[in-house]
């Protein structure tokens, strides 16, 4: 099943994670992240997406600077991975895409070329581009303010992943039909519906394209 987060949405969960300090190890905040989710729905498709994700915008933080991307195999440290770049190298790449979808097989950034730049992404660029506001305790409550809060982490984590219930007692209904509820909230949550809708906009695109040819 294709699942789709916003650009804005995966900053957020970056700086909740690292307390609003932007000069956070970008491996630290991907082992926060991925320890968070353990025994829980994901950030994606599945437990190694959200570090993937990053992966694919290293190219843009680092700026030439030397990295440790050779090393792409499961079960690195992240902290190897992403040595020497800090959550502020990735704030402009992830902000000059519109979002990303997750699926089986793999992970797509969709570029704001495809889709414009949601008002609360653009928000988002203003806050961070000035200096002063790249304070922990400003960058928090500027997130708070703008429904990032931390109920934000469980709403936008992938609801159709399978999870085992320790309540569970033989007898009762399967657990299935609880994670089945999780995802017709899902489907009807705000992040789902922008997403589908630039999605819709982009092919009506394509398909007019087409026809002019």
């Amino acid at each position: 099943m294709a699942y789709g987060i916003l650009a804005e949405d995966m900053l957020a969960i970056c700086l909740l994670f690292a307390g609003g300090d932007v000069m956070t190890p970008m491996g630290e905040v991907i082992c926060h992240a991925e320890e968070f989710q353990r025994g829980r729905r994901y950030f994606g498709a599945s437990d190694l997406d959200f570090r993937w994700a990053f992966m694919h915008l290293v190219e843009g933080a680092s700026k030439g600077k030397k990295t440790r991307q050779e090393v792409w195999c499961q079960g690195d440290d992240p902290r190897i991975i992403f040595s020497g770049l800090l959550l502020r190298d990735f704030i402009e790449p992830v902000l000059r895409e519109s979002g990303i979808w997750f699926n089986d097989e793999g992970e797509h950034w969709e570029s704001e070329d495809e889709y414009p730049p949601s008002p609360r992404n653009l928000k988002m660029r203003r806050f961070l581009s000035r200096p002063e506001n790249r304070k922990p305790e400003k960058v928090i409550a500027f997130l708070y303010e703008n429904g990032w809060s931390g109920q934000f982490l469980d709403d936008v984590r992938n609801p159709s992943q399978y999870q085992q219930y320790d309540d569970w007692v033989f007898g009762e209904p399967e657990p299935l039909d609880k994670e089945m509820q999780d995802f017709a909230d899902f489907l009807d949550s705000p992040f789902y519906k922008e997403m589908v809708e630039r999605k819709r906009e982009r092919e009506k695109k394509e398909y007019r394209h087409i026809g002019d040819e």
